[in-house]
């Protein structure tokens, strides 16, 4: 259910780009189309030589959400460049989003709300797994049978799930070494 009228807590989509050209106008689009937008995309491109970063640059100049982008002078691999995202975004809380994705209306909704509703700093989620054509291929389950709420310390949140599916509070950003 969506809370017309309550604040919510700012969210901040980081995006670690190299060479995602080809998607990457569709995947902003859909974070453009949220239900619940977020307050900032962070977009930190690792060098791309094919056009992602112009791409990207095109974009934001009518997005209606604001897009700040970076590039990398030299390349840090997909973990640190997410991590340099993440660290410069000012959103409460944080969203990872691949270059290829393509999010549902009510991704950032459904997870506010959960998040929200029950006081907790993260959450993970299933995802439809698509091809390059967007024809639905799988499930990713990651081994989420239903909604429930798990025991603080009981998981690795890094470890057991895929980044694209996580929204976070900020403050867990304090757990990751700082090595970018």
């Amino acid at each position: 259910h969506f809370k017309t009228g309550t604040a919510w807590p700012s969210v901040s989509v980081v995006i670690a780009t190299f060479n995602g050209r080809r998607f990457i106008r569709e995947q902003l689009e859909s974070i453009a189309s949220q239900t619940l937008l977020p307050s900032e995309i962070v977009v930190c491109d690792d060098s791309s030589t094919d056009g992602t970063f112009e791409e990207i640059e095109n974009i934001a100049t009518t997005s209606a959400v604001p897009i700040s982008l970076y590039r990398n002078k030299k390349r840090l691999g997909y973990s640190d460049n997410f991590l340099k995202a993440a660290r410069l975004s000012q959103g409460e809380y944080i969203a990872f989003c691949d270059q290829d994705d393509i999010w549902g209306p009510r991704k950032i909704e459904k997870c506010m709300t959960f998040l929200t509703e029950n006081g907790i700093a993260f959450c993970a989620h299933t995802a439809r797994l698509v091809d390059e054509n967007g024809k639905f291929n799988s499930v990713l389950d990651q081994g989420i049978e239903r909604t429930r709420l798990i025991a603080p310390l009981s998981i690795d949140p890094w470890g057991g799930f895929h980044g694209f599916t996580q929204v976070f509070h900020r403050s867990l950003l304090d757990l990751i070494p700082e090595s970018c």
